[in-house]
């Protein structure tokens, strides 16, 4: 009798292509051979849990509802003031929501411009302005780029700050999105499609900040799609084109994009400053990791995503992702603890990095918003509270997902069932096709894993994948009875295979507790076949 043992933890992560190969539309996990130990083929679990066990993601959402006028487009920026506790909202339209402490599911409305010039807002950014930190949101109204401001918490804005009464005040027409970033120097920037402008608020800068308009000017070709202060410097993201700075189908072959590193000094733009990031078709979020590591999401010619890290010369690709596996808005990713954490367009929430200091960095699904949501800008935090009495990891906090038309919050450690897809693997758990000598016969497999209570619960259903078929051979339902004792026994005594794939489907009918199926690894127990006469 031989074995061959099979990581079920999930603590690797995906493997390379899990979401399909040369066919996006559909992905293929028993054509899934190659990944390191512990991979898995597909599939949305949440490896925060149980370190070394394979967990159920709570894929419950809470509907945050709103006061004021609702939302009619996508809500694309979001702010935490920490002081305050408070949390802003903006959406690329009229108004801007607050919520009280990040446990509040009810935002009030604070702004609502009005729909004179149609306005859309783009960017919020919490500045001090004479030391007094305010609110600035940058919108559009009219075709023309404005900034206002308010004072924290939310009151007595001021609507045409950037046009009328700060120092060196002006008005620019705008092409496409604009953002703002308060830098370490005591700055913030404006970044409007070629344009950087300067804003000084510390007292140098008067009582209502002084702004310098085109401190740095690109040519007209270029647009900025973000940027980052990082370490004395400002990370600019170019393309070289004036399209859509969002558009799905933007970019449809490749256009010279690349990042500019500025100095916060210069004033004239020196293109030995420019690195070009080649086989790229989309720049997306810059971001730096848990670690300091500055990053930057990307999608590929071939429309994959990326993840790119900067070696000091250049931005290397260090995983790839799904298509369509990042979001087109900048507001759509944070961190949290070890792992960086953001909404894909597929509406999969994604998380890279370690999951102990110790670990390689991978690349997870924790969990999949409902069809037909969008994530188009997200904020995390929540009640501070423990669940030590549970065995579960510190329920700290909460995600805010905000898209078209609603406010949801999404709790990463929650105990919410898993809701059911109409996807046939979306939400449950493929390992790696696993090869066995040729046309063995496998006696049975064993898997082991946490011990969970007593009872006739079905906590998960086991299905056995051979010789690659992408249907199952054999589905085993799982009770709490059965993986009381730590393990549990699937008979199977079938000759003639070649490889074996397990898959694991939670219960969509409990909720995440300590009595779920949570396997550890499997042993597959198996005879050799000997075909020779």
């Amino acid at each position: 009798m031989s074995t061959l043992q099979i990581d079920l933890s999930g603590r690797k992560g995906l493997a390379p292509k899990f979401g399909g190969d040369s066919d996006r539309t559909v992905a293929t996990p028993e054509l899934r051979i190659l990944g390191a130990d512990g991979q898995m083929a597909d599939g949305i679990y949440n490896p925060l849990i149980r370190y070394g066990y394979l967990s159920p993601a709570n894929n419950t959402f809470t509907n945050v509802t709103v006061g004021g006028s609702a939302p009619s487009v996508k809500i694309t920026s979001s702010q935490y003031d920490i002081e305050n506790n408070d949390f802003y909202f903006g959406e690329e339209g009229r108004n801007i929501w607050k919520g009280d402490t990040l446990d509040d599911i009810v935002l009030t409305s604070v702004l609502d411009l009005g729909a004179t010039g149609t306005p859309r807002i783009f960017d919020l950014e919490l500045y001090e302005l004479n030391g007094v930190k305010k609110l600035y949101f940058l919108y559009e109204t009219g075709g023309n780029m404005e900034i206002g401001n308010a004072s924290t918490p939310y009151a007595s804005e001021n609507l045409n700050w950037l046009s009328t009464d700060v120092t060196g005040a002006f008005s620019n027409g705008l092409t496409n999105r604009a953002f703002m970033r308060v830098a370490d120097n005591g700055f913030m920037y404006i970044f409007q499609d070629n344009n950087v402008h300067k804003v000084d608020g510390t007292t140098s800068g008067g009582a209502t900040g002084t702004v310098v308009a085109n401190t740095l000017q690109f040519p007209n070709y270029f647009q900025i799609t973000d940027a980052i202060d990082y370490r004395g410097k400002i990370y600019i993201a170019l393309r070289m084109d004036t399209g859509s700075n969002v558009t799905t189908e933007q970019n449809a072959y490749n256009s010279k994009v690349g990042v500019y590193i500025w100095d916060r000094l210069s004033t004239v733009v020196n293109m030995r400053d420019f690195i070009t990031v080649d086989g790229v078709r989309r720049l997306h979020k810059l971001h730096v990791s848990p670690e300091g590591r500055l990053r930057l999401t990307s999608e590929n010619s071939l429309r994959y995503a990326e993840i790119r890290e900067f070696t000091g010369s250049a931005f290397n690709t260090i995983k790839q992702i799904t298509s369509d596996g990042i979001s087109y808005y900048l507001d759509t990713l944070t961190n949290v603890d070890n792992m960086t954490v953001w909404c894909g367009n597929d509406l999969n929430i994604y998380a890279f990095g370690k999951l102990t200091p110790g670990d390689s960095e991978e690349i997870y699904k924790i969990g999949q918003l409902p069809t037909g949501s969008l994530c188009s800008a997200l904020l995390y935090g929540g009640a501070n509270t423990f669940s030590g009495s549970t065995g579960y990891k510190d329920v700290r906090s909460a995600l805010y997902l905000a898209g078209t038309t609603t406010f949801k919050t999404w709790d990463m450690y929650g105990t919410g069932k898993k809701e059911a897809t109409s996807s046939s693997y979306i939400g449950n758990v493929y390992t790696l096709v696993k090869y066995l000598p040729q046309m063995s016969t496998v006696k049975d497999i064993d898997i082991y894993g946490m011990r969970t209570g007593t009872g006739s619960t079905v906590t998960a259903t086991v299905k056995l994948y051979f010789n690659q078929n992408s249907t199952a051979s054999i589905t085993k339902s799982i009770t709490r009875d059965e993986m009381s004792r730590g393990y549990v026994r699937l008979e199977v005594n079938k000759q003639y295979i070649n490889s074996i794939q397990i898959e694991i489907e939670f219960s969509t009918s409990s909720t995440i507790s300590i009595n779920n199926f949570a396997p550890s690894f499997a042993v597959v127990n198996y005879d050799d076949t000997n075909t020779k006469g």
